[in-house]
């Protein structure tokens, strides 16, 4: 551990001499450009840092930390694999976060749930893996990973990188240097963030010479379009051979299965009408939100 700990003090030395706001160890893979999620950048890892902007949280992560204790009794019970201690704080400024579990003194654990589960750990959540070993000084991480679809607990054990948390590490203290202290945001990397940065001028032209560009916007739309229309086919296929079932199966798993909602909605202008102080107080503003339109008329035409 030992470049890592050399740069995690040139770190916390940093933190300390520019009064930088914490991390969290989750967030650090964002921070680099290291996320496999398209809203985790290190865009949005800055605005979480210095402004304070968390995300949401969705109910799939929810629904993974109310799992966790679960988890930890399938480990006791099934495996023999028990904690002595559990959801554990861990800190060097600005580095931080909880671990979800000390097996021993060089062994954490970590739990995460998935919809489908992992053919491999992703590389954030080594990272992460890493970065918490670093902190709570072990050798080993115990990753216990839950699938929702098949309902399988699937147990690996990491050792400790040197050379991948001191390079992590050392990224991370560029982001600190070219972003954070500075107060300089990271650019946007997808259209999402690209449209909530900008602010259009309206009534500005500009002529842009684009005209492979155009064309390739045009081929991919028809590749699009074409296989929309394959795979609808193809869905429609495999209904067809459920023939009415409200599932269907695949060497005894589930491929396929019918679900029926319904939905509730509110007449917006009768309780406007009616009741306009209520629907005054209950109206929710979004937005303003951009979106591109493309002519695809004029592309058709190249």
């Amino acid at each position: 551990m030992n470049n890592s700990k050399q740069l995690l003090q040139r770190l916390s030395t940093l933190a300390e001499q520019h009064n930088l706001p914490n991390i969290g160890c989750s967030v650090v893979s964002s921070a680099i450009g290291e996320s496999q999620f398209e809203d985790a950048t290190p865009l949005a890892a800055y605005r979480r840092i210095v402004e304070g902007v968390k995300p949401e949280p969705n109910r799939a992560m929810l629904l993974g930390r109310y799992f966790e204790d679960g988890v930890r009794n399938m480990l006791a019970e099934e495996y023999g694999i028990t904690c002595t201690q559990t959801q554990e704080y861990v800190s060097a400024p600005p580095l931080h976060g909880y671990i979800d579990g000390r097996i021993n003194e060089s062994t954490i654990l970590e739990i995460k749930t998935t919809a489908r589960g992992y053919e491999s750990i992703p590389r954030e959540y080594i990272i992460q893996a890493n970065l918490y070993m670093l902190l709570a000084n072990a050798l080993l991480c115990t990753y216990a990973v839950f699938s929702f679809s098949n309902q399988e607990l699937d147990i690996e054990t990491i050792a400790f990188d040197d050379e991948l948390t001191a390079d992590v590490l050392a990224r991370l203290i560029q982001f600190y240097e070219r972003h954070v202290i500075p107060r300089v945001s990271p650019p946007a990397t997808n259209p999402k963030e690209y449209r909530e940065s900008i602010k259009i001028e309206e009534g500005k032209v500009v002529e842009v010479d684009c005209e492979d560009l155009l064309r390739k916007i045009h081929r991919l739309k028809i590749e699009r379009d074409q296989y929309e229309h394959l795979l609808d086919e193809a869905k429609f296929e495999l209904e067809l051979m459920m023939g009415g079932a409200e599932k269907a199966t695949y060497k005894g798993k589930r491929v396929a299965s019918y679900s029926v909602s319904s939905y509730k909605t509110i007449d917006a202008d009768k309780l406007k009408a009616k009741y306009p102080d209520i629907y005054n107080e209950c109206l929710k503003i979004s937005g303003p939100t951009l979106r591109l339109s493309i002519n695809y008329n004029l592309l058709e035409k190249l």
